[in-house]
């Protein structure tokens, strides 16, 4: 690889670290979501009733992106 090459290969990879470091900023910037669903269950004890319970939590999702950019 000659210095022309070798010199183009390291302009293209400094964009591409700050276009990462971007997403990643962008990123950490965002409210972490609430996600909200319905399951099904019963009580534990005889009569078993079934009934619906409502829960919500934060979504991983974000934390995952940010793992996988980080570790890119």
């Amino acid at each position: 690889m000659n210095h022309k090459e070798l010199l183009q290969q390291y302009t293209d990879l400094q964009a591409e670290i700050k276009d990462l470091e971007d997403r990643i900023r962008k990123l950490e910037n965002q409210a972490d979501k609430i996600v909200q669903d319905s399951v099904i269950g019963s009580d534990p004890h005889f009569p078993y009733t079934e009934r619906s319970f409502h829960i919500e939590g934060y979504s991983d999702k974000k934390q995952r992106r940010l793992s996988r950019l980080k570790n890119f």
